[in-house]
């Protein structure tokens, strides 16, 4: 069975890319558009098919598709076109996790990157299982020119002691100085994601995102799911 989770990369068939576009035809959001949606959803850019980024679940969806979004890297007077649709899970061709983006190589080019590069770094010498989404993960992922030199950096760790986040986010903080980036760090923590800044906070709840949606979190089951 897939493991499909928020920011998971999916692969998919041209026929599940076919079917995601003729749902987004009848979208009032897609409306004038549809050229440049297809060439995005069905054809791919300079050869290149852009992945599905799984969403949260929608509660009218049926059960035997998955809820995604389509990212372009194109700017149209500062604005990316990101179009939310739908993939029927039999054409899911491959799952690609956070964790499993940063074993590819990847140009340096923009700030975010350079940033996304030496935080690795820092997470090998950590011992700290990093993750990546957003647009430097497309950007790694696909080689297309996601990010720019004012991208945020968007980056997800599981599987470590609450003393050891604490000091990998401290060292990301100074990185983010460093090269003029806004980083952004989630723990993957039960079926949820957390920003990590919050952990660090006198907050009585932590906001989890989770596929079904938001949820306030005491901040002791945080501390009870850390430490067991």
């Amino acid at each position: 069975m897939m493991d499909i989770k928020r920011h998971v990369l999916l692969e998919v068939s041209n026929l599940g890319r076919e079917l995601a576009f003729e749902w987004m035809m009848d979208q009032t959001c897609c409306k004038g558009r549809l050229a440049e949606i297809k060439e995005l959803v069905v054809a791919g850019l300079n050869g290149t098919k852009i992945p599905a980024i799984v969403r949260r679940k929608a509660e009218t969806v049926r059960k035997d598709v998955i809820a995604v979004g389509f990212s372009s890297p194109l700017l149209n007077e500062g604005n990316r076109l990101r179009i939310p649709g739908f993939v029927p899970i039999k054409e899911i061709q491959n799952t690609v996790h956070p964790y499993e983006i940063l074993a590819k190589e990847f140009s340096e080019r923009t700030n975010a990157l350079k940033a996304l590069a030496k935080i690795y770094q820092n997470a090998q010498e950590y011992d700290i299982t990093l993750g990546v989404f957003g647009s430097a993960a497309l950007e790694v992922y696909t080689s297309l020119p996601y990010t720019h030199n004012d991208s945020d950096l968007d980056l997800i760790i599981r599987g470590a002691e609450i003393e050891k986040i604490e000091k990998f986010y401290r060292s990301i903080l100074e990185i983010g100085k460093q090269y003029d980036c806004k980083v952004d760090l989630e723990l993957e923590c039960q079926d949820y994601e957390i920003k990590v800044a919050e952990l660090f906070t006198d907050t009585e709840h932590i906001l989890g995102k989770g596929m079904d949606g938001v949820e306030l979190i005491t901040r002791e089951k945080v501390n009870q799911w850390l430490h067991s």
